[in-house]
C-alpha cells in the first residue's frame, strides 16, 4: 500500500513540450448531463479541461450543450437526441459507441439522471466502448442494478463512488462500508475487474491486481457539496485521456483535487468555497 505525497504525484505529470499540439494530449468524450443536472456536465468538463486534455467533447442534449457552451467555449460537442424526460435518449447508443472509438478516454455518468433511457444507454455503452472508461455518479447508480456488467468492459474501468454509491454497488448498508472501506474497495476491484476510487475524507484507490494507494494528506469539508465529485471525475478522465495508466490517473486526480481544495479553502473558506472555484485554483496548483 502506498500513501500519496506531493512529490510522488507531481512526478507523474509530464511537461508540455514546445512543439506539441492538442493531438498530443488525448481526447476525452464526456457522456454527461440532463435537463436536471446541467451543471454537472460543466463541472466535469471543466475539471478535464483544466487538467490538460487536448480535446474535451461533451456528448449530451442540446439544452445541456447550450448551458455548457456559454461557460466552457473550449469544449467541442456531440449533440444527442433528448428523451421525453429531458435525458439523453437510449437511441443514441450506437452513435456514442461509434464516436467513442475515436477518443482515448470516455467519462460516463455525471448528471445523467436515472430513467429508462439512461439505464438502456449506460448498459449498452459500457460493454461496447473500446476506450478507457471512467464511470461516476448516475452511471454508478445504474450499474448497481447489474455490477457484473463491469466485467464485460473491454478495459478495466475506473469507478469513483462515494460511500453511498459503494454501498449500492455492493448491495449493503453504508455503515458497513464505513467500518472497513479499504477492504470493500479491494474486494470489489478484484471481483469486478475495475479500478475503484472510494471517496471520503480519506480516499482509497484499489486495482484488480491488488495495488492500493491512499490519500490522507489533503482535502477538507469544503468538498462536501454537490458537484465536487463531478470535478474529480473530469480530472481523472482527463489524465486517462492523456494516456496515463488508470491507476496513475486516479492518483493524480484524487491528490490534486484535495490539494486544490485546500488552496481554495485558504482563499474562500471551507464554508464559502464552491466546486466551481476549484477550476480556477487548479491553475495555481500546476504552477506549483
Amino acid at each position: 500500500m502506498s500513501i500519496m505525497t506531493k512529490e510522488s504525484v507531481f512526478s507523474l505529470i509530464q511537461p508540455r513540450y514546445k512543439y506539441s499540439s492538442k493531438h498530443d494530449y488525448g481526447k476525452l468524450l464526456a457522456l454527461c448531463g440532463s435537463a436536471f443536472y446541467r451543471g454537472a456536465a460543466f463541472l466535469s468538463c471543466g475539471g478535464a479541461l483544466r487538467c490538460g486534455a487536448g480535446i474535451v467533447t461533451l456528448a449530451s442534449t442540446e439544452k445541456v450543450i447550450a448551458s455548457v457552451s456559454a461557460n466552457a467555449p473550449e469544449c467541442t460537442f456531440l449533440p444527442l437526441k433528448e428523451s421525453e424526460n429531458g435525458t439523453v435518449a437510449a437511441e443514441n447508443s450506437r452513435l456514442v459507441i461509434k464516436t467513442a472509438g475515436k477518443y482515448t478516454a470516455m467519462l460516463v455518468g455525471c448528471g445523467l439522471y436515472i430513467d429508462a433511457d439512461t439505464r438502456a444507454l449506460v448498459k449498452t455503452v459500457i460493454p461496447e466502448v473500446d476506450t478507457q472508461l471512467v464511470i461516476d455518479a448516475d452511471g454508478l447508480n445504474i450499474l448497481s442494478e447489474c455490477p457484473e456488467l463491469l466485467k464485460n468492459a473491454k478495459r478495466p474501468p475506473v469507478i469513483t463512488p462515494h460511500f453511498g454509491e459503494m454501498a449500492r454497488l455492493c448491495g449493503t448498508d453504508r455503515r458497513e462500508i464505513e467500518k472497513d472501506p479499504l477492504e470493500f474497495a479491494k474486494k470489489f476491484a478484484e471481483e469486478y475487474n475495475c479500478i475503484v476510487v472510494l471517496k471520503s475524507a480519506v480516499t482509497y484507490i484499489a486495482t484488480p491486481d491488488g495495488r492500493i494507494a491512499v490519500n490522507r494528506e489533503n482535502g477538507n469539508p469544503g468538498l462536501s457539496r454537490g458537484g465536487s465529485g463531478d470535478v474529480l471525475a473530469g480530472m481523472i478522465a482527463s489524465f486517462c485521456a492523456q494516456k496515463m495508466t488508470p491507476f496513475d490517473a486516479a492518483k493524480c486526480g484524487v491528490f490534486l483535487h484535495g490539494y486544490t481544495a485546500d488552496k481554495t479553502a485558504e482563499r474562500l473558506s471551507v464554508q464559502g468555497m464552491l466546486p466551481s472555484d476549484l477550476l480556477t485554483d487548479l491553475s495555481s496548483v500546476f504552477k506549483d
